[in-house]
């Protein structure tokens, strides 16, 4: 039993010190059939500059955007909605396949009583945990009104799960863009 728990406690150590030396890129060194870099993406994912301006945007106008519109991944953007659902992300590059550090998949609706597949995704990042909280304390705001401010984010790989998209898979999400990472959350009501 002693060489188990050493066992176990051993992998969190580990995990958690690749966590804390997992680079903004994170480890995917592959290209994307658009012909990015996962590094790239996963650097966008990761961006931990709190940007000094935010344009902000109505619902519909995020949720409407489709794969093949061009906008930048550089734009802070601010919006309101209410939050139907909060999920703990899985272990991605990003975040060099952390079992611990997540990011969380929050779905964001127009109206409190919108379903997923008409929901923008937005989400929470490890580094700012500090800031927004844990996927727990990110669920007390489920069913209220919030502003959401962060970085718009083109997130290619859910193409064929958006509404918008036409997307050929099971829709639960409205488009491919999200605001992602969230720099901060605030109350609408």
């Amino acid at each position: 039993m002693k060489k188990i728990l050493t066992l176990l406690f051993l992998l969190i150590c580990l995990n958690t010190f690749a966590q804390n030396t997992c680079p903004v890129s994170g480890d995917n060194k592959s290209t994307t059939a658009a012909g990015i870099t996962h590094r790239h993406v996963d650097s966008a994912k990761n961006r931990s500059i709190i940007p000094t301006h935010y344009t902000e945007m109505q619902f519909d106008d995020i949720a409407n955007i489709k794969v093949t519109d061009k906008r930048s991944w550089d734009e802070a953007v601010c919006v309101i909605g209410y939050i139907i659902d909060v999920k703990d992300g899985g272990q991605e590059s990003c975040n060099c396949h952390s079992a611990i550090y997540k990011d969380t998949h929050i779905y964001l609706g127009k109206t409190p009583d919108a379903k997923p597949e008409d929901a923008i995704i937005v989400e929470a990042t490890p580094r700012f945990r500090d800031k927004l909280g844990s996927t727990k304390d990110l669920k007390n705001y489920i069913g209220k009104k919030v502003k959401i401010y962060g970085y718009l984010f083109r997130d290619d790989e859910h193409k064929m799960n958006s509404t918008v998209d036409n997307g050929s898979g099971n829709h639960w999400r409205h488009t491919v863009w999200e605001i992602h990472p969230i720099i901060k959350i605030e109350n609408a009501e």
